[in-house]
Order: C-alpha cells, then sequence, then structure tokens
C-alpha cells in the first residue's frame, strides 16, 4: 500500500498542472482579437472604423481606383494588394478631374457598411461649366485647300506607321472643314469599351431635345447597377439618387461604370444600338452581345456630335462636347494634339485594348479620329494613338507628312519612330482609368504586360480608369461643375457580356443586336474599369 501512495500524489499533480496550462491557455486565446476575414460587403459597402476604400489601377495604369489608375502597378486584376484611398462622406462633392484619378474598383471583401441615409436628389444639372465651354470651342472650318492628292498622302502615311505597330490598329479619321475622310483598318471590329460612353450620352440628348426625356429625372442607384472599373460611385448604396444629368456627366467625364449602368436601365441598351444604327452605325455589338464598334463608325458619331453642336439649335451637343472636353484622361489623342488646341474626346481600355474617339479643335481643321487597338502593350498603344494623332495634326496643318512618321525618319521630338515591340513611355501620365467594355485606361509609368484578351472575354466591357495622383475625395456635381456642400455622387458601370477575341486579339462578332430580354453575361471586372 505504502507503494502506491508515491503513484497517486504524481498522478493528482499531474492532473492539477494540466488544469492549469489549460487554463492559461484559455486565458490567453480570449486576450488575443478574431484575426479572421470580414465576410464580403454589401454592394459599396465601406470599410468600418478605416474610414477607406481599397483602389485598383488601371484604365491608363489599372491604377486609378476606378480609374485604374492604382499606385504602382503590380498585382494582376483583381488582386487583393491594392492601396487604399480615403473614404468619400455621403456628401460627396462633384468630381473634379483629379479626384477622378483616385476612384477606387470595388473591394472583393470589406467590413460592413456604415449606416447612412441614402442620397438625395437635388436636381442639380451640373453642366454649367461644360455648356460654357462647348460654347467656346471654335466651330466652322475655314477654306484651307486640300494638297492635289486629298488626304491619299495621309492614308499613305497611317498605313505605313500602323503597319510598322505590334498589334491590331484601326483608324478613321474625318477633316470636319471639307467632309473629306481617310481610314485604316476602319472597318476593322473592336469590342468598343468606354467609347460606347458617348452615343449613350447622344441618345439621351436626342430624347432631351424631342422632350422624350428630362435631365432633372431623379434615377435611383439598385445593386444590379455595380460594377468595378472606372468611376467614383462604387461606395453608393441602394436608394442613392442622382439625375439624368449628374449621370451623364460622370459616365463621360470621369468613365462612370455605375452612373452608365443607371443610364442604360433607365433608357434601354437595344435602344442606344437602334440609334447608332440610325446614325449610320454598321456595327453595334458582338453576337454575345457585348458592346462593340469600328473605327469608322465611332468617327461618324463624332462628326454627327460636331454637326449638331455647331448648328443653331445645337446647345445640347454643344455641351456634350464641352464634357468632353473636361474629362479626366489626357492621354492619347489629348497627348498628340497640339499645345493649346483643345480636345474633345472620350478613352476606352480593357486589357490589351486601348482606344480614343474625339475631336481634335485646330485653326481652320477642326478634325474628327476614332483611333482603335486590340492585342497591344497598354503604354506603347497610349503613346502610339498620341503619335497618329500628331500624323495627322501636321498633315491638316501643313498639307505634308511629317517626316518623323515616315519609317526611318527622326521621331516627333527626337529620334526615329520607335520600335514598337519595346515599351515607351506614355505620352503623358493622367488621371485615367482601366479597362471595360465603356472604359479607358491612361498609360502607365511604368509598363505592364497586356492582358490576354480571351475566348470567354473574362475582360468587363466598360473599363476606364484613370490613374491617381494621390488620393482625394470626389466632389459633387453643381449646376456650374463647381465642387458643392450638397452631396455628390458616389460612384459606377453594369455587368456586360465577355466578347469574342479573335486570335489577334480584336474582337470577332458583329453580331447583330441579340434580344433584348436575352441575359447577358456579366463581364469580369479588371483592374482598367
Amino acid at each position: 500500500m505504502a507503494g502506491h501512495k508515491p503513484r497517486g500524489v504524481f498522478r493528482a499533480f499531474c492532473l492539477v498542472l494540466i488544469i492549469a496550462v489549460a487554463a492559461a491557455l484559455l486565458a490567453a486565446a480570449a486576450a488575443v482579437p478574431a484575426a479572421s476575414q470580414a465576410p464580403p460587403a454589401q454592394h459599396g459597402a465601406l470599410q468600418a472604423g478605416s474610414g477607406r476604400l481599397p483602389v485598383s489601377d488601371q484604365d491608363g495604369a489599372t491604377a486609378e481606383a476606378p480609374g485604374s489608375a492604382e499606385a504602382p502597378r503590380a498585382p494582376a486584376a483583381g488582386s487583393p494588394d491594392r492601396p487604399e484611398i480615403a473614404l468619400r462622406s455621403p456628401t460627396l462633392r462633384s468630381p473634379s478631374l483629379s479626384d477622378v484619378a483616385q476612384t477606387a474598383e470595388r473591394p472583393s471583401e470589406a467590413e460592413p457598411a456604415v449606416p447612412r441615409p441614402p442620397r438625395v436628389c437635388t436636381g442639380a444639372i451640373p453642366f454649367g461649366g461644360a455648356a460654357a465651354a462647348g460654347e467656346a470651342l471654335p466651330y466652322g472650318g475655314g477654306a484651307a485647300a486640300l494638297p492635289a492628292d486629298g488626304l491619299a498622302g495621309l492614308e499613305e502615311a497611317l498605313h505605313a506607321y500602323v503597319s510598322a505597330l505590334s498589334g491590331t490598329y484601326g483608324v478613321a479619321v474625318v477633316d470636319l472643314s471639307t467632309g473629306a475622310t481617310v481610314s485604316v483598318g476602319g472597318d476593322q471590329v473592336f469590342v468598343a469599351a468606354s467609347t460606347f460612353k458617348v452615343p449613350l450620352a447622344m441618345y439621351v440628348f436626342s430624347l432631351v431635345e424631342r422632350g422624350e426625356a428630362d435631365l432633372a429625372e431623379p434615377l435611383y442607384y439598385a445593386p444590379e447597377d455595380w460594377e468595378g472599373g472606372s468611376g467614383i460611385l462604387h461606395g453608393s448604396i441602394a436608394g442613392d439618387c442622382y439625375t439624368v444629368a449628374e449621370l451623364v456627366h460622370l459616365s463621360l467625364t470621369v468613365s462612370d461604370n455605375i452612373a452608365t449602368n443607371m443610364l442604360l436601365r433607365r433608357f434601354g441598351e437595344q435602344n442606344v444600338f437602334a440609334y447608332m444604327r440610325e446614325l449610320g452605325g454598321t456595327v453595334t455589338n458582338l453576337s454575345t452581345g457585348r458592346r462593340a464598334t469600328t473605327p469608322r463608325d465611332m468617327a461618324l458619331y463624332m462628326e454627327v456630335a460636331y454637326r449638331r453642336a455647331a448648328g443653331d439649335d445645337g446647345g445640347l451637343y454643344r455641351t456634350l462636347l464641352g464634357l468632353l472636353t473636361q474629362t479626366a484622361f489626357s492621354d492619347r489623342i489629348a497627348a498628340g494634339a497640339p499645345s493649346g488646341v483643345s480636345v474633345a474626346h472620350k478613352i476606352g481600355t480593357l486589357p490589351a485594348m486601348v482606344h480614343d474617339v474625339g475631336i481634335v479643335f485646330l485653326q481652320d481643321r477642326p478634325f474628327a479620329i476614332a483611333l482603335f487597338s486590340s492585342g497591344v502593350n497598354e503604354s506603347v498603344a497610349a503613346a502610339s494613338l498620341a503619335d497618329i494623332t500628331r500624323l495627322v495634326s501636321g498633315f491638316l496643318l501643313t498639307g505634308t507628312v511629317p517626316a518623323w512618321s515616315v519609317p526611318g525618319g527622326a521621331g516627333p521630338d527626337q529620334g526615329g519612330t520607335p520600335p514598337q515591340d519595346a515599351a515607351r513611355e506614355p505620352a503623358e501620365a493622367t488621371p485615367d482609368g482601366a479597362a471595360s467594355d465603356q472604359g479607358g485606361m491612361p498609360p502607365q509609368d511604368a509598363p505592364r504586360e497586356p492582358a490576354e484578351a480571351t475566348p470567354d472575354g473574362a475582360a468587363s466591357d466598360q473599363g476606364d480608369m484613370p490613374p491617381q495622383d494621390a488620393p482625394r475625395e470626389p466632389a459633387e456635381a453643381t449646376a456650374d461643375g463647381a465642387a458643392s456642400d450638397q452631396g455628390g455622387m458616389p460612384p459606377q458601370d453594369a455587368p456586360r457580356e465577355p466578347a469574342e477575341a479573335t486570335a489577334d486579339g480584336a474582337a470577332s462578332d458583329q453580331g447583330g443586336t441579340p434580344p433584348q430580354d436575352a441575359p447577358r453575361e456579366p463581364a469580369e471586372a479588371t483592374p482598367g474599369g
């Protein structure tokens, strides 16, 4: 019996020791805060506590929050490694150009939304500044004579320049002083990206002209309107109110995808397609339903906008062009126009696709131009689009082909035409946006490997995103376009269907307009907007 006593004491000691260790572990666990990840937030949710929204960097560089302008771009699209920008207050200012450069792509995960009441419409029509800018543009060209061969010399120069580029390019130009046109790959079909927002705005304005729509009409945000990419409305909550005018303003100036989706839900995508065909457009969408166009069609739409703006009753179209002179993107066409010349333009960007359409108001020789590319390095393509604009401007001003545009000639500044397979510094870093079927992207500081267009069209249709210089709160739209204290517009676009891609990255199918009740597959949000 005596031999068993020490053994019992030892067992009791071990039991007490185990209980003490367990208690210590439980106490330590209770003192450590849970590190588990928060569940995904509802659309428009903001990160509680931090008061910040994650940002993305595409459209231009995928750096911009929804302008595709993230900070240094390293992570691929959809990567959680994104910088953050300060939270916008429920009462927002109307977006300034640099504000857009900071808009963020929708975070995939966030903490529960900070409770706030839905935004109330103030009836503001933020066209004051744009209307004044549009009225000041120089409409009407002089009687400058064309060279003996018309624009044949320009067409040859464009063909030589574009042929040396990597990827697929399409160019269409309309000399608005004479009506003469020239194109290279002008009938090539491309996914429209955010260039589609121009005919959308034209359609809305046409309805307003006929008394069938009201710019002050209130529209209410619904979760189905949410889309990543470019814009400033990513923090919207169900019931937020915006007028038609505010949404058109955001759609054009900051390439806001959510604003675009709200307009499409109200006015109908199929109606916009029908309007494009009425104007003379030949391609509106692919067989999948994804929005598409050709350089020739888009140059035609820009010419129509210019002709109507130049008319006696063209007030709304002058406002449209005024809005396009105030976009958050200053690369591509804007970077290639002569210094001091006004440019009204709308970019569009998707992975490996870089577009821009607009009007360059050259003295006595204004011209409409549509530039599209696919299967390209985005930084190189943005610089190439600027060079093409320089080439056209130089020809229309002098009647001769700029020496730098000739293979082996001197470059626009110094060297000759740089090899297109080598990344070039973007013509001008801008607060541009990222990729989507309505959107655009400014070139990035460092060249990015272009995303590959996949057969399933993973890229979103509206992806524009301007790059961001420094996080700023979006401004609120007011009647004169200035920032106000009355609540602005949180940011963005509707889900779109994936586009079909050909081997060279260009859109392949020119299919007709799909039935309106046929659902389109939502496109995958990309960092470009």
